[in-house]
């Protein structure tokens, strides 16, 4: 319905649906087209949830419509703090925003900026639809209301598409324009405890009851704050109070504010960033079109030592900080959903595994592939190791057995770019050899140095950045 509510305010900015760039949600942070700004209402309920980074480098976010319901979040949103003032859906996100430091005020729902519905089939809304209303309703529901039930309706609606998960396909919001058209025509009352039913259809001129689920000493939901003068708000306690027959809400000049807000936002990043995504644009695209590998010196790293730091301070639960976490954080993978390859099967190698034997067996996958073909099909030996026989036992257990494959297999996992990490390990990043498969990872497989695939030099010169003493007071980092 957020996406139903932009679309709508783009046609009143004169905008044409034709002329936008259709980037998916589940897209945001692997997305790699011209730069765009994005209206963003998205919801954040867990930590983990900013832990990586939420947009690539070429969406410009216009935060509109932004809701928090765990406030360890914040953190992770700080690496977006220069793109605000941040636009909240309710006044408790301003509050915790604004609480943080962060420059923020309450803009509303985007999913409220729908048309009004017309009056012309007025003898035809017959039915009470409950959508997802609480079962504890039920009982507090009169006979002469449930005689025009229809129970048929969920907000736990699913695409007919299999892999549109999101419901943004041209289909599915062609589907979900049939049940407004459906509700609009036949409802004359709807029963919910959705926030995005209760918002759109209230807008759409339709009496709503807004009957919460149970809480803790029926408290109201922090999602509806700022919301009790428009919306019918009922909490369990007061079921046996709901009125019935609700009149039809007026919340026109509500509507505008929100428009206000998400027109402002819009255009306040676009005139903000428009200069300088264009000129970037020009020097990113020469690159695109003649990549190469180049020498930054000899302790090159993916990171600096502030990030480093920054990256320590703003994990708020210090038993997830390791070099495990780093390694996610540098990469921006997360192991159990990704496909990591280790390029190369010499030494270097098998120091990476055995420095990462214990992530690396969590990654969803694990190959070794090397461009000698005289290693191709036999598997890395620890035998010659002068190491503890405990360690080389376990080594031997989980990666002895595994044949060195050809660079070819890559191909199977470039359907998903960003569950791909692939390690060169073969020295100095700029070595022959290193630079070498650098150049066919780009010109072969498409990869891109830093998002793809990494020098293991390189990442072995981040992770071993020195933390200051202070900043070793608050983490667990493992020995590097």
């Amino acid at each position: 319905m957020q996406l139903l509510g932009a679309i709508n305010a783009y046609k009143m900015m004169g905008i044409d649906e034709s002329d936008l760039v259709d980037v998916s949600y589940g897209d945001y942070a692997s997305y790699d087209g011209e730069y765009v700004v994005i209206p963003t209402g998205i919801y954040i309920g867990h930590y983990r949830s900013t832990k990586y980074p939420l947009f690539s480098d070429r969406i410009i976010p216009a935060f509109t419509g932004l809701h928090i319901s765990d406030y360890h979040c914040i953190e992770g949103l700080r690496r977006y703090q220069h793109f605000g003032p941040f636009g909240c859906r309710d006044t408790e996100t301003m509050k915790y925003l604004r609480n943080a430091g962060f420059d923020a005020y309450t803009s509303g729902c985007m999913s409220l900026i729908q048309p009004r519905r017309s009056e012309t089939d007025v003898n035809e809304r017959k039915k009470v639809f409950f959508i997802d209303a609480p079962e504890e309703l039920l009982k507090h529901v009169p006979d002469e209301v449930l005689k025009d039930a229809d129970f048929s309706l969920s907000h736990n609606w699913k695409s007919a598409k299999s892999d549109d998960l999101l419901g943004t396909s041209a289909e599915s919001i062609a589907d979900v324009k049939k049940i407004i058209d459906k509700l609009c025509k036949e409802a004359r009352l709807i029963v919910t405890h959705r926030v995005h039913v209760s918002f759109p259809y209230t807008a759409m001129g339709i009496p709503v009851i807004t009957a919460l689920k149970p809480t803790p000493g029926n408290m109201t939901d922090e999602r509806f704050s700022g919301y009790s003068k428009m919306l019918n708000i009922y909490t369990p306690d007061k079921y046996s109070d709901i009125d019935w027959c609700p009149s039809i809400p007026d919340i026109e000049d509500v509507k505008q504010k929100v428009f206000n807000s998400f027109k402002n936002a819009v255009t306040r990043q676009y005139e903000k960033y428009k200069d300088v995504c264009n000129s970037s644009e020009y020097f990113e695209e020469v690159d695109k079109e003649s990549p190469d590998i180049y020498y930054n010196g000899d302790y090159a790293a993916y990171l600096t030592l502030q990030d480093k730091l920054d990256w320590v301070y703003k994990q708020n639960d210090k038993m997830f900080i390791n070099s495990r976490t780093l390694l996610e954080h540098i990469t921006n993978k997360d192991l159990p959903e990704t496909n990591v390859i280790v390029f190369g099967a010499g030494s270097a190698a098998r120091w990476l595994i055995k420095r990462f034997d214990s992530y690396l067996s969590r990654a969803k996958s694990f190959n070794i592939v090397d461009n000698n073909e005289a290693r191709i099909g036999h598997p890395v030996s620890f035998s010659d190791w002068t190491i503890d026989p405990i360690v080389k036992a376990s080594l031997a257990s989980k990666f002895q057995n595994e044949p060195i494959k050809e660079p070819i297999i890559i191909n199977s996992f470039l359907g998903k770019k960003q569950n791909l990490l692939v390690i060169i390990a073969t020295g100095k990043y700029y070595s022959d050899a290193s630079v070498s498969i650098g150049k066919q990872l780009i010109e072969q497989f498409g990869l891109t140095e830093g998002k793809e695939f990494f020098f293991l030099d390189k990442l072995n010169n981040s992770m071993n950045m020195p933390l200051t003493e202070e900043a070793r007071m608050y983490s667990q980092f493992e020995a590097l």
